[in-house]
């Protein structure tokens, strides 16, 4: 059962995203976020939560990533799934999302409410989600995340989703509790593979993702 905090966190949370659609933001979709066990032991939660991606801040493959002012960046290597109007997945892409670490942590409410700490994503080529999963999950090598040409990180096992279906449906229902659904095209990426590479203002990083290609994008500042 979600604590009150957690309620809060997310009303906060869903009434920030309305805003945003409300004031012309496309949308894009969803995240997985705290799927770590330690991190949701910590938290008091009991399945990974939900949060909303910023379709004003979506990178495809030759765009630049322009950190906020202030923003503590650090880079995730995700895969992506697209949900389509029967609500299955139908696509699948290679995806980095671009955490503000600047931001407050500490207690469930703060965190989800500023989207646990989502700045932006970057999504790579799609490709037909049944071609790929039945072959190529769970990854076997890969991602791979290198910075300025050396390898920072490396795939963690323990933190690849196994059954994307059943992940897709409990974000469904999470995001139902919250008033809000999953919706044709809606992307949801599914929750670091590795643990989060920091990146300030002229790094490069090159993430390998299998058969999924491989995404490259130089760290910038905004301002």
């Amino acid at each position: 059962m979600a604590s009150d905090a957690y309620r809060v966190g997310m009303e906060t949370q869903m009434e920030r995203f309305h805003e945003a659609l409300n004031a012309g933001m496309p949308r894009l979709g969803w995240k997985v976020a705290l799927s770590d066990a330690s991190a949701m032991q910590r938290l008091g939660i009991d399945e990974p939560a939900v949060a909303w991606l910023d379709g004003n801040r979506l990178l495809r493959p030759g765009d630049a990533y322009l950190a906020p002012a202030g923003a503590r960046t650090a880079v995730e290597a995700e895969v992506a799934i697209r949900i389509d109007g029967g609500g299955t997945i139908e696509a699948v892409a290679p995806a980095i999302e671009f955490i503000d670490l600047s931001r407050p942590g500490g207690a469930i409410d703060i965190i989800l409410s500023h989207a646990v700490f989502h700045d932006a994503v970057l999504l790579g080529q799609e490709q037909p989600f049944g071609d790929w999963v039945n072959s190529n999950w769970p990854p076997n090598g890969w991602p791979t995340i290198s910075k300025n040409g050396v390898v920072a990180e490396i795939l963690q096992p323990s933190m690849a989703p196994g059954d994307f279906a059943a992940l897709a449906a409990a974000k469904s229902t999470q995001l139902r509790t919250a008033g809000e659904k999953l919706e044709a095209d809606d992307w949801i990426i599914t929750g670091s593979l590795t643990t989060p590479v920091p990146a300030g203002e002229g790094d490069e990083i090159t993430i390998e993702y299998g058969v999924l290609g491989t995404l490259t994008v130089r760290i910038g500042n905004a301002g």
